[in-house]
């Protein structure tokens, strides 16, 4: 994962633009009124939650109340990153080309 993208996310994350996407990902096992109890596909890991902490689960946001899962594989999250939040990625696609010292003093 780059650095620009590890910085993005410490900050709020946008509106996704495939909502149910992680349910691809985490299986709903209750249902209620507040919370719903997820488990994880891939670590098998169970939270309470909804769709925000089961994607920072999967992406690896923290400080949201809930672990990252170290078993979703670095290609598949990136997709997932694309497909849900693309304006996360659409920038950093243009960084590669710029140096180091540019790219650091962009993340300060």
């Amino acid at each position: 994962m780059s650095n620009l993208l590890a910085y993005r996310l410490k900050m709020k994350l946008p509106k996704s633009e495939h909502p149910e996407e992680y349910l691809k990902h985490v299986r709903v096992i209750q249902c209620m009124a507040d919370n719903w109890q997820l488990q994880c596909n891939h670590c098998s890991k169970v939270f309470k939650g909804r769709s925000h902490r089961a994607v920072c689960h999967l992406i690896g946001k923290t400080g949201e109340g809930v672990s990252v899962c170290a078993e979703f594989p670095k290609e598949e999250k990136m997709e997932f990153i694309k497909k849900v939040y693309p304006s996360l990625l659409a920038e950093e696609e243009s960084q590669v080309k710029e140096s180091g010292p540019q790219l650091k003093n962009r993340l300060l």
